[in-house]
This record gives structure tokens, C-alpha cells and sequence, in this order.
């Protein structure tokens, strides 16, 4: 079955440029073959996953994944992976400069989260009922010119704001300073706990696979 998710995520490299080297944000790593399971993910995309704008993020589950990509569980039981979520996540094209949330323009700052029945701004089923912390991410299309912002809080109890491009919450830019960057254009792990956003200055919608599994991917890290 296909369902909507309302929690988030992201990737990318090229050069790094750190700014805050104190935490370790991502990681490049080896999948098995993702070359070819790139090509099948994005067959994949085309056939099961509804098109942005409309849809932005869309959660597959590992029945579903098996059944069509049964290569991509079997890399990843490989590496000792038992996948929990695929979640094909569209970034549209924006500006940088821009630092109004309500502007579909600007970057989706945001952490990602367990979901909430509750919350204020997503009226979406409850999928992701645990913490997420740390996701692997494929890229799909159009990821080389785009760039994995990660930034801290200069408040951390300032309340969410809400992005209606995403149709979801999100960190105020006020109050967001970057820390890190990278671009994706391999598989990566990278932690989806802290605020994080993707630039886009191609105008063609930038899509990534990220995962989650059952087991945590720290080691990786």
C-alpha cells in the first residue's frame, strides 16, 4: 500500500564545507550496486509515487519495496540492513536568499520527527511512529547542483512555523545559523535529528530514496 508521510528528511556532496566541525553530519558510504538500484528506485518513482507539486514526500514500506525492487533489500541486507521506510522526497527548485517560510521559495528548515496526531500543521496518518535520527539517502535526479544544509538553533524553544509549500512545520530561518553543508551525489548517511534544508537552484524538482531501518545506522555515522 502507498501512504502520504508528513515527517521529512533529506541528502547530498561534492566539496564539504564545514563551518562547525564539532558533529559529525554525514557520511559517504558503500551500497552494493546502487548504481543499478538508482535506476530501479527512479522506475520505481515513476510508476508508484504520486508527482510533486501535489505530493511532496512518499512513504513505501518494505513489503511493497520487496515485492518490486527485491535487489535493493537484498543490498541491503548485505550490509547487515533491515529497511523499515522508503520515503521519495521532492525538493523543488528555491533561492537561498529567500527567508520566508511562507515564500515557496525558500528552504524547508526542519528536523525531522516522530508524528504527531496532534500537531498544529499536518493533517496527514500517523507513519512514522518512532524518533528518527539518522537516514541513508540515494540520490535520484537532479541532486549534483544541489546542496544538504544543516544548521543549529539559536532558540531551541522557539515554536515551529509553518511552510505551506510542504504543508508542514518547520524552523524559522531567523533562527537558524548553518553550521554544515554537502552535496549528494552518492549514497550518504546523514543525521535527520537536527535542522537541516536542501537548496535547490535548478529549476527541475530534485527527488532522493531516503531510508530508515529498524536498526540504527550510528555506526555508519
Amino acid at each position: 500500500m502507498l501512504f502520504i508521510i508528513l515527517v521529512m528528511l533529506t541528502g547530498t556532496h561534492c566539496k564539504s564545507q564545514a563551518i562547525n566541525s564539532s558533529m559529525q553530519y554525514y557520511n559517504f558510504i558503500d551500497v552494493p550496486n546502487w548504481k543499478n538500484l538508482q535506476k530501479q528506485i527512479i522506475d520505481f518513482k515513476n510508476k508508484f509515487t504520486p508527482p510533486p507539486p501535489e505530493t511532496i514526500w512518499w512513504c513505501h514500506f518494505e513489503e511493497e519495496v520487496r515485492k518490486e525492487i527485491p535487489e535493493l533489500l537484498e543490498s541491503f541486507e548485505s550490509m547487515g540492513l533491515k529497511m523499515k521506510q522508503m520515503i521519495i522526497f521532492t525538493n523543488l527548485y528555491n533561492d537561498i536568499a529567500v527567508t520566508d517560510n511562507k515564500d515557496p521559495m525558500s528552504i524547508f528548515v526542519h528536523t525531522d520527527r516522530e508524528d504527531n496526531p496532534n500537531s498544529t500543521y499536518d493533517e496527514v496518518p500517523v507513519l512514522t511512529d518512532f524518533v528518527p535520527t539518522i537516514a541513508l539517502n540515494i540520490p535520484l535526479e537532479h541532486c549534483e547542483e544541489s546542496t544538504t544544509l544543516f544548521y543549529s538553533l539559536t532558540d531551541e524553544s522557539q515554536d515551529d512555523v509553518y511552510y505551506p509549500t510542504y504543508n508542514c512545520g518547520g524552523h524559522s530561518h531567523s533562527n537558524a545559523v548553518e553550521v554544515e553543508r554537502f552535496n549528494l551525489v552518492q549514497p550518504a548517511v546523514l543525521r535527520v535529528d537536527v535542522p537541516h534544508g536542501v537548496y535547490n537552484p535548478c529549476k527541475e524538482p530534485r527527488t532522493v530514496a531516503t531510508f530508515r531501518f529498524e536498526s540504527d545506522l550510528q555506526d555508519l555515522l
